[in-house]
């Protein structure tokens, strides 16, 4: 989570991810220090560093990305928001996450429940319900050394959503 959202669009990122967090199985999830399951927000710092770390350790990670927007009245004073969309990656190392240490999630059991916990929930940020839009794959090999012929691979799917009655105002 992003400590002291500054913005509208820290706050929703932090919304999005405190639902996530509130929902099963990932309320449920603990790391192997017995920490609780983590739902990363894009802009809350090194994000790169907690997502392999959890991927190394759990099997899955879940991040809510930061929005993007659409000014489609510039002419009004604001600038005025009116469409809104983000992403939430949810990735999955298969071989680790699928034994018996992982989190037994599979990717598209965690990609389904977060479409559905989303979809048409009302984050108090925008005071505007969210739908899912979609997804899409994207695939890679992590390695942990320059040694490392093999790799990790990695599977995510990049759920869309958008909020399209949203009326955020940018101020500064």
């Amino acid at each position: 989570m992003i400590p002291n959202p500054q913005n509208v669009f820290e706050s929703l990122q932090n919304d999005v991810a405190a639902k996530l967090l509130d929902t099963s199985p990932f309320n449920t999830i603990k790391a192997p220090d017995g920490a609780p399951f983590n739902v990363l927000t894009e802009d809350e710092g090194d994000i790169q560093f907690e997502f392999d770390t959890m991927i190394a350790q759990l099997g899955l990670c879940i991040v809510v990305h930061s929005p993007t927007g659409k000014i489609e009245q510039p002419d009004l004073p604001g600038p005025l928001i009116t469409k809104l969309g983000f992403d939430v990656w949810v990735s999955e190392a298969p071989v680790f996450n699928r034994n018996s240490l992982g989190t037994q999630v599979r990717l598209v059991k965690a990609m389904t429940i977060v479409l559905g916990t989303l979809h048409g929930f009302q984050p108090s940020a925008i005071q505007s319900p969210v739908y899912a839009d979609g997804f899409d794959t994207h695939r890679e090999r992590t390695y942990v050394n320059d040694e490392d012929k093999v790799g990790t691979l990695v599977v995510s799917r990049i759920c869309h959503f958008i909020a399209p009655q949203v009326a955020a105002e940018i101020t500064t």
